[in-house]
């Protein structure tokens, strides 16, 4: 055989190796989402918001919901993925118990954002607009959602270059958060105030959009305003804080959504 044939049947051999190999990882990728949990998985490794539906039967409710999720998906620029979950199936026992959906009106839609926040719930049907609201949420939200969806008081630390008393602020927060009795109770997001998100984030808690001093936001589960320390604060300052919530007193009406 000439060398020129040898090396022809090798380049083809090595052709046919790499179609081999993105195959198996293409087959690979689909066997992996079998469940709602695998699905998650993957809508968040990727970095998507996925459209999880939990049906009991396979109905024109079902198709009629699927077909509004399809009609938003090409509507919008978010990343997305959709993925439809029997309630009876063994396999969606975990998300099914995770969720606790066992008494809901289905179909069930549950939106839920690539950091495992659940941002929207919907029973039956789900409009455009609330579709719309469960996808547009700031990465400040998120962030804050996800620690108060685990049931965790959440520090919200907003400073920048210009806000003073920075390092007192940083150093209340820390030594809190470094307690061992409330480390593993308690959350923390900084966030610069002169952002966008920031000032969101701000306009919902009525709180101005510009400020002088380092400020901490403490929100505690599910969503209220535990309270608001500015400036040169302490350790004690934030104790105090959550000790007067939780007898009662002392705390901010429930954040505006």
């Amino acid at each position: 055989m000439k060398k020129k044939e040898v090396r022809c049947i090798l380049f083809h051999c090595r052709c046919w190796a790499l179609i081999t190999v993105i195959l198996l990882f293409a087959l690979a990728g689909q066997a992996a989402v079998s469940n709602a949990k695998g699905a998650i998985d993957e809508a968040s490794r990727a970095g998507q918001f996925l459209f999880l539906t939990f049906y009991d039967t396979d109905n024109s409710a079902l198709t009629a919901l699927s077909t509004g999720i399809a009609d938003f998906r090409k509507s919008t620029s978010k990343k997305t993925a959709v993925y439809n979950a029997r309630i009876g199936d063994p396999n969606e026992k975990e998300t099914v118990d995770r969720f606790k959906v066992w008494r809901a009106r289905f179909p069930l839609l549950m939106v839920i954002a690539p950091n495992g926040v659940v941002t929207g719930g919907f029973q039956l049907t789900a409009t455009n607009d609330q579709l719309k609201q469960s996808v547009e949420i700031s990465e400040l939200n998120l962030k804050i959602l996800k620690h108060l969806q685990e049931g965790k008081v959440v520090l919200v630390s907003l400073q920048n270059n210009t806000t003073k008393f920075n390092s007192e602020s940083t150093k209340a927060i820390d030594e809190f958060t470094a307690d061992e009795q409330f480390k593993q109770f308690a959350g923390t997001v900084l966030a610069d105030p002169s952002t966008k998100d920031s000032r969101e984030f701000l306009k919902q808690i009525g709180q101005p959009e510009t400020m002088t001093d380092a400020t901490v936001v403490i929100l505690l589960p599910p969503s209220s305003i535990g309270k608001i320390l500015k400036g040169n604060i302490t350790k004690a300052d934030i104790l105090t804080s959550l000790q007067a919530c939780t007898a009662g007193s002392g705390c901010c009406p429930p954040k505006k959504s």
